[in-house]
């Protein structure tokens, strides 16, 4: 039986087991000191002591939201929040831990952000944020109000969606082909458009099923005869279509869930939009066996995509399984996987886990190379599957 492979981390180029779970027992935490003990750390203390903290709990867009700067596109490349900026000049990097500015020169971490946006000192920039994290057992500066930058801010004002109107929830007939075309079962494509993650209409001219951004800032299409779309122009032959004004690294399902209150343990994180309807063709199984399921997919649209740091804080206290590709000889796949797990753990997840397809033969005699792959594993091995969703 094929075992969840426990806390993907980087180790010579193949997913191995590891500890990846946030520590427990912090030198701020009720549990490890008295209140008498608290009372008794000094500022200096408290301020060394917290500074490796903020920087594995807070992100800098985190708080460039929190202190109210216009929302970006594109966090790599940004117009920067302290000056009017004709061209983006300004960077966040390393999972939203780092910046730099290119007009000024300056960068640094989450820390020398807030000392710069605050106009503050060190010590100041510090207790905010340790307030902010929840860790703080002092009062910080108020929260001043948001600057005003009226060219900057129009030139970086929030992501406008993508124009979706074209797009429907499909006809009997859509759900039946895609289904034949992919595996999928009928519930499973009901539940993908009640979610509001998956679409039909036209791409490029081609009947196409297309995985969104149900806040409408991304979407994904693919031709419903499973073809490639036509060269056009600059594009050259695609098995996917990107719509332009996509932006890249939303896991798709997550925005969605806000507010609905679902009993959530975490989340099924896949690469690709076939595998994120295959993910809730398990769940949906799952269900069939009369089992519960406190977990939802969710799908990066590409390996080389990284999880934009403003969605990173919902992955909190949620346990993660992630399906990595395992078709190239390259290892994108497990890369990928690896790179998302690490920004997974910095944001706080409890556990993260990869399901191995290694070994896992489809009926057809070809290799389990992803999670659709799955779907058409040779009877024979069926039971590997038993535990694939947690």
């Amino acid at each position: 039986m094929n075992q969840p492979t426990k806390s993907p981390v980087l180790q010579h180029g193949a997913i191995q087991e590891s500890n990846l779970s946030p520590e427990t027992g912090n030198a701020y935490s009720s549990s490890t000191r008295s209140a008498s003990e608290k009372s008794s750390l000094n500022r200096k203390n408290f301020i060394l002591d917290a500074i490796p903290r903020i920087k594995e709990i807070i992100t800098i867009p985190q708080v460039w939201i929190r202190l109210g700067y216009p929302q970006t596109r594109d966090w790599k490349l940004c117009p920067s929040p302290w000056r009017e900026d004709r061209k983006p000049s300004f960077s966040v990097h390393d999972n939203g831990r780092k910046f730099k500015d290119f007009a000024s020169d300056n960068s640094g971490s989450v820390i020398d952000f807030t000392e710069k946006s605050l106009d503050v000192s060190l010590r100041q920039a510090i207790e905010f944020l340790a307030e902010m994290a929840g860790i703080s057992p002092y009062a910080s500066i108020p929260l001043p109000p948001p600057r005003q930058h009226t060219a900057s801010a129009k030139a970086a004002s929030p992501p406008q969606p993508l124009n979706l109107s074209h797009l429907y929830e499909g006809t009997e007939d859509d759900w039946h082909t895609l289904a034949g075309l992919r595996g999928f079962s009928h519930d499973a494509i009901q539940a993908a458009v009640s979610f509001g993650s998956l679409r039909f209409g036209q791409s490029c001219g081609d009947p196409s099923w297309l995985i969104i951004d149900p806040e409408g800032h991304c979407a994904e299409a693919r031709r419903m005869d499973g073809k490639k779309y036509r060269a056009i122009g600059k594009l050259a032959e695609r098995k996917v279509h990107t719509l332009k004004g996509s932006i890249k690294g939303i896991p798709i399902g997550l925005p969605s869930l806000q507010g609905d209150g679902l009993p959530l343990h975490g989340f099924l994180l896949v690469e690709g939009s076939a595998d994120y309807l295959a993910a809730w063709h398990f769940i949906i199984e799952q269900f069939r066996k009369g089992k519960p399921c406190h977990y939802l997919p969710l799908a990066i649209l590409g390996g080389g995509q990284t999880i934009r740091p403003e969605y990173l804080p919902r992955f909190k206290d949620m346990h993660v399984r992630i399906f990595p590709h395992i078709e190239d000889k390259q290892d994108a796949g497990e890369a990928a996987a690896h790179k998302w797990a690490r920004a997974i753990h910095q944001a706080g997840a409890t556990t993260i886990d990869a399901f191995p397809f290694h070994g896992l033969i489809q009926a057809n005699g070809q290799p389990v190379t992803d999670l659709n792959d799955a779907i058409h594993i040779e009877p024979h091995q069926a039971h590997k599957l038993q535990n694939i969703i947690p």
